[in-house]
């Protein structure tokens, strides 16, 4: 399972993820799940197969030790045999933020 940490955040800020992947042609779901983990947890769900445009966005707030940490793996609906899945990380904030680097 993939996964992001990223830490050194400002924990009074509010930061964005979004999420797009696709894989064209696709005849089975390839549906991935990203659960972001900060100071809430959130579960986002983004079919692949065959996305031509749709992403998943949510914003939160980083755990109090100024963390986040993103799980990626096949969604409930992903019926793929291999369980393939589709990950980029990346994280903006909703005001200016400092570079940080996933690891």
């Amino acid at each position: 399972m993939p996964n992001s940490f990223f830490e050194g955040l400002d924990v009074q800020r509010l930061y964005t993820f979004s999420f797009f992947a696709s894989r064209m042609q696709a005849m089975d779901s390839r549906q991935t799940a990203y659960r972001l983990i900060g100071a809430t947890e959130i579960n986002l769900y983004l079919e692949v197969s065959n996305n031509e445009g749709e992403w998943v966005t949510a914003n939160l707030r980083p755990s109090p030790d100024g963390t986040i940490k993103v799980r990626v793996q096949k969604g409930p609906a992903n019926n793929n045999f291999n369980g393939f899945i589709t990950w980029v990380p990346c994280a903006s904030a909703i005001k200016e933020m400092p570079m940080i680097t996933p690891r």
